[in-house]
């Protein structure tokens, strides 16, 4: 059975999946794993399950082309599935170059291979950017676009279909993805699970056999087509509860049926919020993306079972005071409702301000960071988050502001910090080992680490001395 759940709460939704997990746990030998795709908002979950639940090791939040791939693994029964994430198509990539070469096909990157080759394969920063950006088209490809992998994969190397409906400067791009897809030795995730979609009752044994009985999926606006066509399939033979943080209800249709196209004027300041501009505004993408999901549910005449709990957001029981222009802004949002916006000049829960360049930008978010720490001492760093469309732009300078004057620390969501940090690496070496059954390789592991030996000084006979006494 398919299951969504629509709400503009996300603690509504930790609640609910909260108690789930309580009404139906996993076996004493299981661990469930929940898939969602932000990192930071999977952390904040997992802390409030756990402080409901009082619990917490039977669960675990990963991505969710991670869980899709075990999935992929266990119905297919190939355990050594190699995963086609953007690092490891961008070294596929890196590796096939030379073999691209010989292809004539290969004019437009002629260029690029014959430095690469030239320069005995040695990897610079221009090959690297360049497999990194070709990397993100397959990897578009996989998400939005697997119809064209299916039959490339299926298309034989030498045959000229292989390059149907393509520019001819496009030629090489098939065949790139046939030389990654021989030395990896399988094919990408998508086409597994086009293959899956189109044959669900071969599968139906092992699905309810080897799958959870309850998948859950937290999820905004990232589930792709394919994604979301492939667990509405799997749901014919087991529970998928989709939980989806919904800014409002009908927005596709209060966007482009009732008020028409959206507009930003050229003049908009907090004093100049015309209601019917929110939706567009604020929920354009959420919008597109359940319209999408509302139109695999017609066409494949889906039985699905669809919740939506929306909270009135103007509402708060801890302060008796008018709702805030934030509050009325996502009231809107939710209910559609016409009520003109009541300002306060005092309130500061939703500012626009224009900036001259990046730097001015980034030192009023540090001053504002620092006058809400120094107003409430219940608030620290940690509980403050930036969000930007303008990572790569900003990351340069976020250092230089940061840590001058009076310094704050900061996290990148999106960062690597394992491949950067051994410090980073290490610790989440010892928190891994902290929630799983502690081993005598785990801790063989754990002082075997260099930055272990250099953090408590020891050597590598005081190590194996250690590890003796613990046996």
């Amino acid at each position: 059975m398919l299951n969504i759940y629509k709400t503009n709460r996300i603690e509504l939704i930790t609640e609910v999946l909260a108690k789930e997990l309580l009404i139906n746990p996993p076996l004493v030998t299981e661990k469930l794993n929940i898939p969602i795709n932000d990192y930071l908002l999977a952390k904040w979950m997992r802390d409030q399950i756990t402080l409901k639940n009082e619990i917490s090791a039977l669960y675990e939040f990963q991505t969710l082309t991670t869980y899709t791939e075990e999935i992929i693994r266990n119905l297919s029964k190939n355990k050594k599935l190699k995963s086609w994430n953007f690092e490891s198509i961008k070294w596929g990539i890196i590796e096939s170059l030379e073999e691209l070469g010989e292809f004539n096909e290969s004019w437009p990157l002629t260029n690029w291979i014959n430095k690469f080759i030239k320069n005995e394969k040695v990897l610079n920063r221009e090959i690297h950017s360049l497999s990194e950006k070709i990397a993100k088209v397959f990897s578009d490809y996989i998400l939005y676009r697997p119809e064209i992998l299916e039959k490339w994969d299926k298309t034989d190397l030498s045959s000229s279909k292989l390059f149907t409906g393509l520019n001819k400067d496009k030629y090489w791009q098939p065949i790139l993805f046939k030389l990654i897809e021989k030395n990896k030795l399988n094919k990408p995730i998508c086409i597994y699970m086009l293959e899956i979609i189109k044959n669900i009752y071969t599968y139906k044994n092992d699905i309810e056999n080897l799958l959870p009985k309850n998948i859950y999926i937290i999820v905004t606006d990232t589930l792709s087509k394919l994604q979301f066509k492939f667990y509405s399939k799997l749901s014919e033979f087991t529970n998928v509860k989709i939980y989806l943080l919904s800014p409002g209800n009908d927005l596709w249709n209060r966007i482009n049926i009732k008020e028409g196209p959206i507009k930003l004027d050229k003049v908009y300041t907090k004093q100049n919020l015309y209601p019917e501009n929110i939706e567009g505004i604020f929920g354009k993408s959420i919008a597109n993306f359940e319209k999408l999901i509302e139109e695999i549910i017609f066409n494949d005449e889906l039985e699905v079972n669809i919740k939506s709990p929306y909270i009135d957001p103007s509402i708060n029981k801890r302060f008796d005071k008018s709702p805030s222009l934030l509050s009325q802004i996502q009231k809107k949002i939710v209910d559609n409702n016409h009520d003109k916006f009541k300002i306060n000049k005092a309130d500061e829960s939703f500012i626009l301000r224009r900036c001259g360049n990046l730097l001015k930008e980034l030192e009023h978010i540090k001053n504002t960071i620092l006058k809400i720490c120094s107003v409430d001492n219940g608030i620290n760093y940690k509980d403050i988050v930036i969000a930007s469309t303008q990572y790569k732009s900003i990351k340069p300078y976020l250092k230089y502001i940061f840590n001058s004057d009076v310094k704050i620390p900061y996290f990148l969501s999106i960062e690597n910090y394992k491949e950067i940090s051994p410090i980073y690496n290490f610790i989440k070496l010892v928190i891994e080992s902290a929630n799983d059954k502690i081993t005598q390789n785990e801790i063989h592991i754990i002082l075997s680490d260099p930055i272990a030996q250099e953090i408590f000084n020891f050597n590598d006979e005081e190590k194996d001395e250690i590890i003796s006494l613990i046996i």
